[in-house]
């Protein structure tokens, strides 16, 4: 006598499913054990890694920090030459700190008082390219390199990066400023039109400037 075929029900097929998965996760899980904990192992160098970079970095900006503050008491007693060397030893070793940032600009200005113009020009550049946490040590590196190269008697190259620093930063306090040493880089250039053209726009935008009065006397004359 044939017995009756029980009923498969969706329940009875969804618990068989889930006894399957269930084996083959095991069975995955046993032959790939050393793979997972190889991956934990993995992932424990990996933060132990992350760890020590955050102490390291801890530690060297501490160090720059404390470098920093010994070449910058040489800065501020014009020791310039030796502050050259100091800074420059803090960028080389710390570039990468907050302290190592700030000894490129500084290194910039050190070597701009020793009259090293094409050395501080380089300096305030690759300053000027990387920094960005504040508006006015941007733009006064900027202003370094369109500095030196009026020393340099780059006139028209000055000018042009007076202008684009004026151009960038109108509201700058010194902007005025740099817009009054891009005029008298244009007459140095013997772009008179030019020149006659920046003094007005510096009496129009900044009425109120300490430049304002030299803009006019200057643009009377030529």
């Amino acid at each position: 006598m044939l017995t009756p075929r029980k009923r498969i029900r969706k329940k009875d097929l969804k618990e068989d499913k889930l006894v399957t998965l269930y084996f083959q996760a095991r069975e995955w899980t046993e032959e790939h054990i050393n793979y997972i904990l190889g991956g934990a192992a993995g992932l424990l160098v990996i933060l132990l890694g992350l760890f020590l970079l955050s102490y390291l970095h801890g530690k060297a900006e501490n160090t720059a920090g404390i470098e920093f503050s010994k070449a910058s008491k040489l800065y501020q007693a014009s020791d310039y030459r030796n502050a050259v060397t100091q800074f420059n030893n803090i960028v080389d070793r710390y570039s990468r700190t907050s302290s190592g940032k700030l000894a490129r600009y500084y290194l910039a200005q050190s070597l701009y008082k020793t009259n090293d113009y094409t050395a501080a020009q380089r300096q305030f550049s690759k300053f000027s390219s990387v920094f960005s946490a504040d508006d006015h040590l941007k733009t006064s590196a900027l202003a370094g390199v369109a500095a030196c190269l009026e020393e340099q008697g780059k006139y028209e190259e000055a000018a042009k990066k007076y202008q684009a620093i004026v151009k960038k930063y109108d509201d700058a306090p010194l902007a005025s400023y740099f817009l009054i040493r891009a005029a008298r880089c244009c007459e140095l250039s013997n772009d008179k039109a030019k020149a006659k053209e920046l003094y007005k726009q510096l009496i129009t935008k900044y009425p109120e400037s300490r430049e304002k009065d030299d803009a006019v006397l200057l643009s009377a004359q030529i």
